[in-house]
């Protein structure tokens, strides 16, 4: 594979009005517009370092006795490339996938026959949008040009982030029965350690599973911002870095004290886990559904977790997302019903 070079010379020409211009005297529309020249010579500019670090890694990896990168005192390419780079371990493999793509379409003149390639090389994708849509396609058994072309139109126009989020719920959908062992299996890995330690102090670590961890966030998130707002109303100022923390901590505890005496009223903040699902995916169990508290999608029986012991507010959907009909919340279980299942 060849450096990719001429690829940023038309980005250079873009940018070359702008080499002697006062930022400060552009207007809004102006800077905008600079900003996306600036922003696609950016992504360009890294495609030769991305050329480096996938022969760096086919050397790694191709030699049985340790490689390139151990014969430089590395454990592996990515803390090579990390280190050169002066950045993170997931910058590196972004670096080493852009690259591999290039390398695998083609080399030299035929770079670019991918629509994934055709769009790094163009400078729409950066190499961690190309590395999380190559990721995606890999596990999307048989996916042909058609998705890749979606998913290269939706990081277009997407943050990385919500990018990620969109390929997650594509990998859900492409195979749901494979999506339903992993949150199974997620199900059964979930744990909570409570442990005490010498000087008092208590510590929590575990590992929740999507539904569970939707119903604990968002409850969380809850009081942290009723906190906050109340701090503002009180013009108590800003709040030092860790009081986030603390207030997390405080609303576990209340929790915890108002189901030990679960007469008494709770914390008076209201919180609602909104999820989605389909109303036949609901009754066939096939089918998936989502979560504002969390970015996965959730299948049918973790939706129908979270239902027994939350009210169930059934809405009905027109075109466009549009709410037709809002019915009557609905719970599940009765207090009384709820003792009987616990001491069952």
């Amino acid at each position: 594979m060849t450096f990719p070079v001429e690829v940023i010379d038309a980005a250079r020409e873009a940018l070359a009005p702008f080499a002697r211009c006062d930022l400060g005297a552009l207007s809004e529309a102006e800077l905008a517009a600079v900003l996306e020249v600036t922003a696609r010579f950016a992504r360009l500019a890294a495609l030769p370092h991305a050329a480096v670090a996938a022969e760096v890694a086919r050397r790694s990896d191709a030699a049985k006795g340790g490689g390139m990168a151990r014969k430089h005192g590395h454990r592996n390419a990515h803390q090579m490339v990390a280190q050169g780079q002066g950045g993170t371990g997931g910058q590196a493999r972004d670096a080493i996938e852009a690259g591999t793509l290039l390398a695998a379409d083609g080399g030299g003149a035929g770079r670019g026959s991918s629509p994934v390639a055709t769009a790094v090389l163009a400078g729409e994708l950066s190499t961690a949008q190309a590395r999380l849509i190559v990721e995606t396609l890999d596990q999307c058994d048989g996916a042909g040009e058609a998705l890749a072309n979606t998913l290269v139109a939706s990081a277009r126009r997407l943050s990385l982030a919500d990018l990620r989020k969109a390929c997650t719920d594509v990998v859900a959908r492409w195979d749901v029965d494979r999506w339903q062992e992993r949150q199974d299996r997620q199900r059964r890995e979930r744990y909570l350690n409570v442990t005490e330690q010498a000087d008092g102090m208590v510590n929590l670590n575990g590992r929740l599973d999507a539904a569970s961890g939707a119903v604990v966030k968002t409850w969380l998130d809850a009081q942290v911002s009723a906190g906050f707002a109340k701090r503002r109303d009180e013009g108590l100022g800003p709040a030092d870095p860790g009081e986030a923390g603390r207030m997390r901590v405080d609303a576990l505890v209340d929790l915890a004290r108002h189901g030990m005496r679960c007469t008494e009223p709770g914390s008076g903040v209201s919180t609602t886990v909104v999820v989605r699902i389909d109303e036949q995916a609901l009754r066939t169990g096939v089918g998936l559904g989502s979560c504002d508290a969390i970015g996965v999608p959730l299948s049918p029986g973790d939706v129908r977790r979270l239902a027994v012991d939350m009210q169930i507010l059934p809405v009905v959907l027109g075109t466009g997302s549009q709410a037709l009909d809002v019915g009557y919340a609905k719970r599940f279980f009765t207090p009384a019903q709820r003792i009987a299942l616990a001491e069952r």
